[in-house]
């Protein structure tokens, strides 16, 4: 017996499941270690996951908060989403060139991806004198680069999720199964 959701999906049905669905790649993320090509694999899914659910939280949207927050339309909810959290304009632009190869719409030049076998500090920090190491295991760090500023894409992600998290639950959408309100 198939699992409930919407067509043509994996038995996700509204927001909330792709709210714990970024949940779940945030920690997959964490948890791929130094794995190079499991961390980068789980980059591209959790910046896809968390641009992407300005679609399913439009889409869950009633029509009463959609009036309330004067969002009538998704090219309006993918605008709030990114003028009001920073990490979802990161992860719109690394989500969008990962899946079409550039960013044709709002492009923007001082975001950057930066992965690394090692880590680098913040450009804030004094850098301390450079003593080799006699061995340095190889490692995967994956870093967002903001204009002069690089932030930890744990903590990129993180900030999207919060703002997702707070969003849907504070505006109680998705909260009941019917959803009969939809659009």
């Amino acid at each position: 017996m198939a699992l409930p959701g919407r067509d043509k999906t994996f038995a996700l049905e509204n927001c909330r499941d792709l709210l714990n669905k970024l949940k779940r790649e945030i920690e997959r993320f964490s948890a791929a270690g130094n794995n190079i090509e499991t961390r980068k694999d789980f980059a591209f899914n959790t910046a896809v996951t968390a641009w992407a659910l300005c679609d399913w939280v439009f889409a869950d949207m009633p029509s009463a908060l959609r009036d309330k927050c004067q969002i009538h339309n998704l090219n309006q909810m993918r605008e709030y989403a990114r003028q009001h959290c920073r990490a979802l304009h990161l992860c719109r632009q690394a989500a969008t060139v990962s899946k079409h190869s550039t960013v044709a719409r709002l492009p923007d030049p001082k975001v950057a991806i930066i992965v690394t076998a090692t880590p680098t500090p913040p450009e804030s920090e004094p850098q301390a004198p450079s003593i080799p190491p006699i061995y340095a295991a190889p490692g995967c760090f994956v870093y967002f680069v903001d204009g002069k500023e690089k932030r930890e894409a744990e903590n990129v992600f993180d900030n999207a999720f919060q703002f997702w998290t707070q969003f849907i639950y504070h505006n109680g959408i998705a909260a009941d199964e019917t959803h009969a309100d939809r659009q």
